[in-house]
């Protein structure tokens, strides 16, 4: 808990009390267009691994070029948020668990083209 002598500071008292779109609005000056160094401080993942993404095309919201420079629309990124998606997939070796359910698909797979 907070002290009694706490006061929450604008910035922490207004992103508590306001929807997501005005959050977003906030943090981009309500532009159209955010540039993609922007989404690691929105979604919260490594500016590296969305240049990363979007150079493989597998980021997965629709990115707009005006030059060399990547930009995303505001409303694709809020509407991402807003439908729960993730950014990042998994990534590295798989657990014990993955491995024994491919193995057992596998295996019946076999059995079913032996038959």
């Amino acid at each position: 808990m907070h002290s009694p002598n706490y006061s929450p500071s604008v910035n922490e008292s207004y992103f508590t009390r306001t929807s997501l779109d005005e959050r977003i609005y906030a943090l981009t000056g309500g532009s159209e267009l955010l540039p993609i160094t922007l989404l690691p401080r929105i979604l919260g993942i490594a500016y590296q691994s969305a240049k990363n993404q979007i150079s493989k095309g597998t980021f997965p919201i629709e990115i707009v070029k005006f030059g060399s420079k990547n930009y995303v629309r505001t409303e694709d990124l809020v509407r991402f948020i807003k439908n729960g998606e993730t950014v990042l997939k998994k990534v590295g070796r798989k657990t014990n668990k993955e491995r024994a359910a491919l193995a057992l698909a596998a295996k019946e797979t076999n059995s079913q083209s032996s038959s």
